[in-house]
């Protein structure tokens, strides 16, 4: 299967009432163990790093590995950079093979928030990457207060119009690195925003929501769901249950671990359905 831009992906997610399931990945048996529990139910599925994790490993050592992993899969994948306030970054990610990045302006005022993702926007005019944007601010530990700031409908509906960004990112409860308070989840904000919706829909913040959640959450217009944390949990908990074993077996239980529980995620959220 093709490494792809997953708009296509994440426009089939919105009109089934379903969402692509995204992976934080920060090590390449990570992102192998992602990609096999994409593949035992033939769903597509996204890998997303950082520019941390690109750093780390070096940009062009990870993106050729995790291109090639992509292009050699037996489902469609998407490659997206997450979480990227730096346009010079951006550019550096679509050069060495992203398919998709995020432009995170969502701690600035809406004003430079949509001026920066006009800018982005007019870069990746003539390339085939899929653009998201995030308005509102999903907040994370450490963070100040201050920014935490769950997503205003009308300005969401501007913000489209005005950027004409393929998907938007949301603010309507929840919370980067922690378990969310599920009572909190703003539907009203959600509906609102969908109502007049231009793009797909992202959810970021999802470790710690429930799979039943996360299923209304994607029936209400949720196209795309960002797990990180939890991903991160499972894998370093199946290692440390093999501390003093062969890297073979600690990683290859690893790997294992986050394929199983890649599959379970993507069936909740229904992206064995998108491309059927």
């Amino acid at each position: 299967m093709p490494l792809i831009n997953p708009m296509k992906l994440l426009q089939a997610a919105h009109e089934k009432a379903c969402a692509v399931g995204a992976f934080n990945v920060d090590s390449l048996d990570m992102a192998w163990g992602v990609l096999a529990g994409a593949e035992a139910i033939s769903a597509p599925v996204m890998l997303q790093v950082t520019r941390d994790t690109l750093d780390i490993w070096g940009w062009d050592r990870l993106a050729s590995v995790l291109v090639n992993a992509a292009r050699t899969a037996s489902v469609e994948v998407g490659l997206h950079l997450d979480h990227c306030s730096d346009i010079a970054s951006i550019r550096r990610a679509v050069d060495v093979g992203f398919t998709s990045i995020m432009y995170d302006g969502s701690v600035l005022s809406l004003e430079e928030n949509t001026s920066n993702t006009c800018e982005v926007m007019n870069l990746l005019r003539h390339s085939d990457v899929m653009v998201e944007a995030e308005l509102g601010h999903v907040a994370r530990v450490g963070e100040p207060s201050s920014w935490e700031a769950v997503t205003n409908p009308q300005d969401a509906f501007q913000f489209s119009i005005e950027t004409e960004v393929h998907a938007l990112a949301v603010a309507i409860g929840t919370y980067h690195g922690q378990p969310a308070d599920q009572q909190g989840i703003r539907y009203d904000v959600l509906r609102a925003i969908r109502k007049n919706s231009r793009c797909p829909l992202v959810l970021h913040g999802s470790s710690g929501v429930s799979d039943s959640v996360l299923r209304t959450l994607a029936s209400e217009g949720i196209s795309k769901v960002n797990i990180g944390t939890e991903l991160r949990v499972i894998w370093w908990k199946a290692l440390e249950a093999h501390r003093g074993s062969k890297p073979r077996e600690a990683l290859a239980s690893a790997r294992d671990a986050i394929a199983n529980y890649v599959t379970v995620k993507l069936q909740v959220l229904g992206s064995d359905k998108i491309m059927g």
